[in-house]
């Protein structure tokens, strides 16, 4: 192995034996550092981190304390390993839910935590390829369940204003097309939060004096101005409630009582991932019968539409009238005479 490689390794393990010792009385012995070192994914004897505690108590404010069998070290009295580092676990933390962050955070937030980022891809880079850890962040992803779609391009300029209105509570003016508009309006909006829905970026906001809280696809916003009035904040608005009950669903934070038969593969599957915490599944006649309660969302009318034949809905009433309009309307793109008369 190459010296410079040699030399990351011993640079590596030290920073992680420095910040691992405590301060004060209860030291730790070598024994007890060298699996510290095998959990960060370090193997290493107990005699070379001996000889490191050693060399490190040179240059640093560490002691043994020697006064009984097993040696034990620590920092002394008013000192500390207080480097501005990452463990190894750390940085490969960073690492993965980098990705997630980027878009959410504010720039001035983002700006605060790029040396964090580049010190995380730094502590990686030089960790020996042996380590059992260095190469974890090739071997986590997350992948979402439904079909993969590519994330769509946001203007920075209208992102910064986004995430400086909410920052400061100022209400925003943003010039938006929405879905199926042929033009474009300006709005003026009192931001609550922003949420990343799969690769989509969702501001969640109130729009002039109105109360219902709506979704905005960030994507979709061409300008956007802070202005210099205060939000207007719904009372008792919180983010991970409107989650909860189905906001991010497209609903309107209705629930529905869901009744339905389902074929055997679904009814597998929701064992495993129930739709509900009061899911029931009970089994008559040879058909297995889901009940749930569950939001009253267009995600909901997607995931049915999406089993096909595997789930039949019983109530509401009004949902499976619903969904047999859709499936009717399905039906016809692939009926052959609509399609000649079409043509």
């Amino acid at each position: 192995m190459a010296p410079k490689a040699n030399h990351h390794e011993t640079m590596t393990r030290q920073w992680e034996i420095l910040q691992f010792l405590p301060r004060g009385k209860g030291g730790k012995t070598a024994a007890e550092v060298v699996r510290h070192l095998e959990e960060q994914g370090i193997t290493i004897s107990k005699r070379t981190v001996e000889r490191d505690l050693v060399a490190l108590s040179v240059s640093f404010g560490i002691i043994c304390d020697d006064e009984s069998v097993p040696y034990r070290w620590q920092w002394m009295p008013g000192s500390g390993a207080e480097f501005p580092t990452l463990t190894i676990a750390e940085a490969l933390s960073i690492k993965i839910v980098e990705s997630v962050l980027r878009p959410l955070l504010p720039k001035s937030m983002l700006e605060t935590l790029e040396h964090r980022f580049r010190e995380a891809g730094g502590k990686l880079s030089v960790v020996p390829r042996q380590n059992q850890n260095s190469d974890w962040s090739n071997k986590f992803r997350y992948v979402q369940p439904a079909l993969p779609l590519l994330p769509p391009g946001i203007d920075e300029d209208v992102l910064a204003c986004v995430q400086t209105s909410l920052l400061k509570d100022r209400q925003l003016e943003i010039r938006y097309q929405a879905f199926g508009q042929k033009e474009p309006q300006w709005l003026t909006m009192h931001p609550l939060a922003l949420v990343q829905r799969g690769p989509t970026t969702y501001l969640v906001a109130t729009a002039y004096e109105y109360r219902d809280i709506r979704l905005y696809a960030v994507h979709r916003i061409s300008e956007a101005r802070t202005t210099t009035n205060a939000t207007a904040r719904p009372y008792g608005f919180s983010v991970d409630e409107y989650i909860a009950t189905g906001g991010m669903n497209f609903g309107a934070g209705r629930t529905i009582r869901l009744k339905a038969n389902i074929e055997s593969g679904l009814c597998r599957l929701l064992k495993e991932t129930p739709v509900s915490d009061d899911q029931s599944i009970t089994v008559k006649g040879g058909k297995a019968v889901l009940t749930a309660t569950v939001a009253d969302s267009w995600q909901l009318k997607w995931w049915i539409l999406s089993q096909g034949n595997g789930i039949e809905i019983v109530k509401p009433v009004s949902l499976r009238k619903t969904i047999t309009e859709n499936l009717r309307e399905a039906l016809s793109q692939y009926d052959p005479d609509a399609s000649c008369r079409n043509n």
